[in-house]
Parts: structure tokens; sequence; C-alpha cells
């Protein structure tokens, strides 16, 4: 038997339709930059992703999204975690990760793009 894969992310996304929006409309009440809720790899996983900031702005927007969706989530009888591969999952680990910027003080040009952009750093 062959398997749609279209077919099977259709049916997640659907079985998270109320999950997302409740996490949308929680995370955005709280004022958080929220850039996206988007369904992730694995089975049940949700990404999601924050606007770039400051490091102490954005370590307080981490923690203050994590407890919220531990909160939200609750009130749907479910249980979140930021596990990078949940007991028993046979899916691709996800987990938590960082995307980090980096800028000079002096002139603000991103440190991680070479200034010739023909090399790589």
């Amino acid at each position: 038997m062959r398997f749609d894969t279209r077919d099977i992310a259709r049916r997640c996304l659907d079985s998270l339709e109320e999950l997302v929006a409740v996490l949308h409309r929680g995370l955005a009440a709280l004022d958080l930059p929220l850039r996206s809720v988007e369904l992730e790899f694995g089975a049940s996983q949700v990404e999601i992703t924050l606007a770039p900031a400051d490091a102490l702005r954005a370590a307080d927007d981490v923690l203050l999204c994590r407890s919220a969706i531990r909160q939200l989530s609750r009130r749907l009888g479910m249980q979140a975690t930021f596990m990078a591969r949940p007991i028993g999952a046979a899916s691709a680990s996800t987990g938590w990760h960082l995307h980090q910027s980096l800028r000079h003080i002096g002139s603000g040009a991103p440190a991680f793009v070479p200034a010739d952009r023909r090399t790589s750093l």
C-alpha cells in the first residue's frame, strides 16, 4: 500500500487546528513577537518562531512563551513538552533550537556575513 504524505500531513494539521488557534491567540495576547506557528516533522509536533530581539528580551520571550504554551495546552487536556524526541517517538527529532545573529557594535553589519560575499567564513 502506498501512503500519500500530503494526506497524512493534512490529517495531522486538522487534528492540531484547535491547539494551533489557541496557541496563536494566547501568545499574541501576551504581546510575544510571534512570527509563526507551524506543523513540525514529527507527529503532534508544532514549531513556534519568535522575531529576533536583543539577548535579554529574547530570553524573557522564550521563558514566557514556554510557560504559556504549557498552560494553554493543559487547558485543552494536552501536555506540552520541549524534548528533542518524545518518549516512544519513531519520527524525526526536532526539539528546541536557537537561531542566532551577531552584529558589529560600530557598524551594525552582520558579523556572520563576510565582507567579500564571494568567500565564506
